[in-house]
């Protein structure tokens, strides 16, 4: 499948909340959230460690969480794709966040072996 394909398909399992999600993320997979944010202010290294930071994310939510794709571009020839997200939830801990999120993500055999999250707090409703 080409770069555009495969993250149609993870786009597809973020958004349904699919079990196939973690997939498409390699073993050595690498996360960073850039900044200073609420969600995660280190660097994750490592399957694992990525899962269980968004179920502890899951875990806390206390309504349902809204997640909507915006956009979505590929650079075939580098193997990147660039998602942008509307999302909406409300956290034990931090309590009602609209933000929108890109994902830029970097592919290898069909799969996300880096991904590097950059969020805007508190945006408008689209």
């Amino acid at each position: 499948m080409s770069t555009l394909e495969d993250a149609k398909a993870l786009n597809d399992a973020h958004l349904s909340r699919s079990e196939d999600y973690w997939q498409w993320f390699t073993e050595d997979i690498v996360r960073r959230i850039p900044g200073k944010t609420i969600a995660c202010s280190e660097e994750l290294v490592g399957l694992e460690a990525c899962q269980r930071q968004g179920q502890e994310f899951l875990d806390a939510l206390t309504a349902p969480n809204r997640l909507e794709l915006r956009s979505l571009a590929v650079d075939e020839e580098n193997g990147v794709s660039f998602v942008e997200y509307y999302h909406e939830f409300e956290h034990q801990q931090w309590g009602r966040f609209r933000q929108v999120q890109v994902h830029v993500q970097r592919w290898r055999d069909g799969k996300v072996f880096e991904e590097d999250i950059y969020c805007g707090q508190q945006a408008k409703k689209p």
